[in-house]
């Protein structure tokens, strides 16, 4: 690595040096935990907000969500089933939603998911059996 010559470890600087190089560090650690809190805040206010517009209810609804309680996080999670491709990453949505292994649901899924079935169809299928 060119420049590696120049680098001088921790252990080999002076206490004053060493002490002023961590506290940088914590400084700007600490900055950066407040910046996701901060971001992780705002994004839960977003997404527990409700949802106004009346085709995003149907489309909850549609999903087999509340619609009377209908959150902007729902209809995140239709939005994503909606765009799909692969079995596998509709087994991981519904292991997210439900927290359960997969591998039942992989099986299920693999066997009603057929040439006519789209995976959408599959996700509201699953949600009509909870």
């Amino acid at each position: 690595m060119k420049g590696k010559e120049n680098l001088i470890p921790i252990n080999k600087r002076s206490a004053e040096e060493a002490f002023a190089i961590r506290s940088r560090g914590g400084k700007a650690s600490s900055e950066a935990r407040r910046r996701k809190k901060t971001l992780r805040t705002a994004i839960e206010k977003v997404l527990n907000s409700r949802v106004v517009h009346k085709e995003d209810l149907e489309r909850i609804e549609e999903y087999g969500f509340d619609s009377a309680d209908g959150t902007t996080q729902e209809l995140v999670v239709t939005r994503i089933i909606e765009n799909i491709k692969k079995v596998d990453d509709l087994i991981k949505v519904m292991e997210f939603l439900d927290g359960d292994s997969g591998e039942v649901k992989k099986q299920v899924i693999n066997e009603d998911v057929t040439a006519s079935m789209d995976l959408t169809n599959a996700f509201k299928q699953f949600r009509s059996t909870k």
